[in-house]
């Protein structure tokens, strides 16, 4: 475990994150880094810093490949085996940030929607797939949306299919909802029955019959606390899972033993600093407290499928965008057995506060947190691993290129692929990588 010394330190930092842009050399961290572990890092590594988005002569500002930085397959040689590692994962045909990556029962991804920038202007209808298997990872452009839309959900139901719905085209939310097959396409299904919102969370219930939707906002200083399901075989929606018991916009929303966490998020300028719970068939309670409020976060669950399963929530900021934030680098560990009232745990904090960033769960069950923001909204490049065994961060290979609003997505063969985003001059990311634990 790290000492206490660095543990203040990093606090120290987060508090005084609004009155200095950076407290900690996150580049100068970086390129430490690959010098101290030059076996990690691949050629490259010293010039992937925190903010340029690697070395100009590798990729612009779309996150254009170099031919020569990656094998025709796009994965690890066989030298590299066991060496955490990134490499480029083809080209997406779009350049989008504010998307969606849903992993299909195939082990390929359909990418939906999203933004050009990350002020939330031209919105998408595009859609592709990507597929892991072909030569490592290559792109097919599918038929587009009917309604462009950018912080949507889309969640992936019986049939292969995906259920995508609302969203935002521009500052204009949307109760549109669309169901994407793969195979043929979209087709329109009855609008959402509640208002229209974006930055909201979905989730299919247990038994698959039902998709639930909740929370979000109409525009970038409300939040909503309704909720609704979408019936996966009769195509339509009910009201009667009721509301949480807090407004929450920019919320995260995970299925832990069969029950949904709603997480954070905020309301009229107001960062929450709690978690509700909804339980199939009896609805929503109050989850308990979280050790400090936050919004745009991330959340991922350590030993799912266990009765130890417990919600691990990274970073965030607090403020919604309106006016001067904070960035967070601390860490909470939410209990989920059975009961309401559970209040989080808190842990060590990140080496890098930030936000609008990714946590995914590696099937060694350590979580992997990519990119993200900086309280001046600078992209950052830098990855840490939450060991899970020893509850304790450690630094991991930074990526090529780097990126906020991206998505990851766990592949079957367990690498993650990090799609889009969007650079430090908002500009939506024409590039995606693949992690190798």
């Amino acid at each position: 475990m790290r000492t206490g010394m660095r543990f203040v330190v990093a606090v120290a930092c987060v508090l005084g994150v609004q009155a200095v842009v950076s407290c900690v050399d996150v580049e100068e961290r970086t390129s430490r880094f690959c010098r101290e572990h030059p076996e990690i890092c691949d050629a490259e590594g010293d010039d992937a810093g925190a903010h340029d988005g690697g070395d100009a002569g590798d990729a612009g500002f779309d996150g254009g490949v170099d031919a020569g930085d990656a094998g025709p397959d796009g994965g690890p040689d066989a030298g590299d085996a066991g060496t955490p590692r990134w490499d480029w994962a083809g080209t997406p045909n779009t350049a989008r940030t504010g998307h969606t990556a849903t992993l299909l029962a195939d082990g390929r991804v359909l990418v939906v929607g999203g933004f050009q920038n990350a002020s939330g202007t031209g919105a998408l209808t595009s859609v592709e797939l990507y597929d892991p298997n072909n030569d490592g990872g290559t792109w097919t452009s599918l038929g587009a949306l009917q309604v462009a839309r950018g912080d949507h959900t889309a969640t992936l139901i019986s049939g292969g299919k995906v259920l995508v719905v609302g969203g935002r085209s521009g500052a204009t939310p949307t109760k549109s909802v669309e169901l994407y097959d793969p195979a043929s396409g979209t087709s329109p299904r009855p609008d959402l029955p509640i208002s229209a919102r974006a930055s909201h969370g979905a989730v299919l219930l247990p038994d698959g019959d039902e998709v639930l939707v909740m929370g979000g906002g109409a525009n970038g200083e409300t939040g909503l606390g309704d909720s609704a399901r979408y019936a996966v075989l009769g195509g339509t929606w009910s009201t009667g899972s009721g509301s949480m018991l807090a407004e929450r916009n920019v919320l995260s929303v995970t299925m832990v033993l069969n029950r949904v966490f709603a997480v954070g998020g905020y309301n009229a300028n107001r960062t929450e600093s709690n978690y509700d719970v909804y339980t199939p068939g009896e609805g929503w309670s109050a989850g308990g407290p979280l050790v400090e409020a936050r919004n745009a976060h991330a959340a991922a669950v350590i030993g799912q499928g266990e009765a130890a399963a417990q919600l691990l929530i990274t970073g965030g900021k607090r403020g919604d965008g309106a006016g001067s934030i904070t960035a967070l680098s601390s860490t909470e560990l939410i209990p989920t057995e059975e009961g309401g009232g559970n209040t989080s745990i808190p842990l060590d904090t990140m080496f890098d506060a930030r936000f609008a960033h990714t946590a995914t769960t590696l099937e060694s069950g350590d979580v992997l947190v990519v990119g993200g923001s900086e309280a001046d909204y600078d992209s950052l490049s830098t990855v840490e691993l939450f060991d899970s065994s020893l509850l304790d961060w450690v630094l991991r290979p930074p990526l090529k290129t780097a990126r906020a609003g991206h998505t990851a997505t766990l592949l079957p063969d367990g690498s993650v692929l990090v799609i889009g985003g969007h650079g430090s001059n908002g500009v939506a990311l024409k590039s995606a990588e693949r992690y190798w634990p």
